[in-house]
């Protein structure tokens, strides 16, 4: 499916922070969307390394905001008439502090909602949906759900950069997913939060925003967590390609294990029921036995054990 919609408004939220480079590549690829974006929110977690000076080089913004601001702070870049079909009008709000990406999906999302949306759609800067990506996520024949691009590994764009999670087992491979494909070209399974997820303005509403307490790794599921908790449906649309690079766990920094391990035991304990609670069980345990075997990390990994035990939230390990 790739059809013009004409009547929707949709705005795009991504978050920033240090990655000037591999953010050019996103809201480059934003504008060169098949199905144009009325409007780009771009949350700026208070980068170090002149990004805003490169947004202003590139004609995203006209100005440069304060270099100290005590509240987020608004540059508003409207787009012409003869522009409208090409790109949107562009929001970017610098933020007083590293809030992490939870603080910075919060405020991108709230200020999406207040313009009135009817579709709000998250990125990270370091993700390159493909042209037609916004278009068949928008398919009207998929009704009111939550909807997932599948995120591939660049290098590898057979391979999936997060696996996908499907009836207690992980995929890494699109040729794995063929036999779980529903009728519509669907997988009726959540694909990876925050990297290119559709979110209707109803259901925003009704569960609210993501919570900025968790800082990083984490805050995601919590949001995924809460909105099946609500009894919403979330897929995946094969058919929508986000490029992402793959990630590891394993060779992170101790502050972002930290937080990882934190926020798992606290997800438990906010939805011990859930069925997806397995995965972060499991994952809490692999990461803790790798790390510590490796001799790595391991006064963040027990300070994430406390904090998580003890239901210690915020920003509480600093980014190094």
């Amino acid at each position: 499916m790739n059809t013009l919609c004409t009547n929707i408004r949709v705005a795009a939220v991504v978050v920033t922070y240090n990655r000037h480079e591999l953010l050019l590549q996103c809201l480059d690829a934003l504008s060169r969307q098949t199905q144009p974006l009325s409007a780009v929110f771009l949350v700026d977690n208070a980068s170090t390394d002149g990004t805003s000076c490169v947004l202003r080089d590139h004609g995203y913004i006209a100005e440069l905001p304060p270099e100290s601001v005590g509240q987020p702070y608004e540059i508003v870049q409207e787009s012409t008439p003869q522009q409208k079909q090409a790109f949107a009008d562009f929001y970017y709000v610098r933020m007083p502090d590293n809030g992490g990406g939870a603080a910075g999906f919060c405020e991108g999302m709230q200020r999406a909602m207040a313009h009135g949306y009817d579709w709000i759609w998250l990125l990270d800067d370091d993700g390159k949906p493909h042209a037609d990506a916004l278009a068949n996520l928008l398919d009207p024949d998929l009704g009111p759900v939550v909807r997932c691009a599948l995120v591939v590994d660049p290098k590898e764009p057979q391979r999936l950069s997060f696996g996908l999670r499907i009836q207690h087992q992980a995929y890494y491979w699109i040729a794995d997913l063929a036999r779980f494909v529903e009728p519509g070209n669907v997988l009726p399974y959540p694909g990876n939060f925050f990297n290119s997820v559709l979110l209707p303005q109803s259901l925003v509403q009704q569960i609210g925003f993501p919570n900025p307490d968790f800082f990083i790794w984490g805050d995601e599921l919590e949001y995924l967590f809460r909105i099946l908790s609500h009894g919403h449906r979330v897929i995946t649309v094969p058919s929508s390609i986000h490029e992402h690079p793959r990630p590891s766990a394993h060779t992170a920094p101790g502050w972002k294990i930290y937080y990882l391990v934190r926020n798992s035991l606290v997800l438990l304990r906010l939805y011990p029921r859930y069925r997806y609670s397995e995965l972060v069980l499991l994952g809490l345990v692999k990461i803790c036995m790798v790390h510590s075997l490796r001799g790595k990390n391991i006064r963040y990994i027990l300070r994430g054990l406390w904090d998580g035990l003890l239901q210690r939230m915020g920003k509480r390990v600093m980014p190094a």
